[in-house]
């Protein structure tokens, strides 16, 4: 158990296990200064990565989403130094356009899905590294060739060790801000509204937070 420091709200406190788990992928990255980073997803976690992985000192990040807009704003609001919206851009050609052909020094893939686990071989540089947090998918397509012949790495990444108390630290001292992903607030009596809005095609939703404690 951890105690949330006095200037931490409970809905931050709810985003410490999402902050937690990318504070761990990060870590099993082991990001060196100066690294070019490409996160695969725009979803709470892929969110929360790309600011991880800057604190961690990576030189470029660039997130992949195939979401809306709204989420890729989102991504440069926090951190992200570039988006590549899939929907529109072969996100391979355009890592690959950015890096002037090298491809990134370490992928994370916070999608899950056989594509995006294609593209990360694909766009990795050689002997770079692939941190796979998301499972969307449990089976996916792997390219052998390519994953033997330049050496990448594939790094498996799942919850966290001891990261909660960096978690806490960092949402405490705002080094790491989840506001802008807490982007609805309901009362429990509406959990029902919160899931038809997440079901409901294009929605503008990251993180919704259930507060029990609000009565009006």
């Amino acid at each position: 158990l951890y105690k949330l420091p006095d200037s931490m709200s409970y809905s931050e406190g709810a985003m410490i296990e999402p902050v937690s788990n990318a504070l761990h992928a990060v870590s099993r990255s082991d990001i060196e200064e100066g690294d070019r980073v490409v996160v695969m997803g725009a979803g709470t976690l892929g969110l929360c990565i790309l600011q991880a992985a800057r604190m961690a000192g990576a030189g470029e990040v660039i997130l992949v989403g195939s979401s809306s807009g709204f989420r890729l704003d989102l991504a440069l609001k926090l951190g992200a130094d570039k988006v590549v919206k899939a929907r529109d851009l072969d996100p391979v050609e355009e890592v690959l356009r950015i890096s002037g052909g090298k491809g990134a020094d370490v992928v994370i893939d916070a999608a899950g899905n056989d594509v995006s686990f294609r593209n990360a071989v694909a766009m990795s540089r050689k002997r770079g590294t692939i941190v796979l947090f998301g499972n969307a998918d449990e089976y996916v397509t792997l390219n052998l060739p390519a994953a033997v012949y330049r050496e990448i790495s594939l790094i498996g990444s799942s919850g966290a060790n001891d990261e909660c108390v960096e978690a806490i630290e960092s949402l405490a001292s705002k080094r790491f801000d989840v506001g802008p992903i807490i982007t609805h607030r309901m009362k429990l009596a509406d959990a029902g509204t919160a899931f038809e809005l997440l079901l409901k095609p294009g929605h503008e939703a990251v993180k919704i937070i259930l507060e029990p404690w609000e009565t009006s």
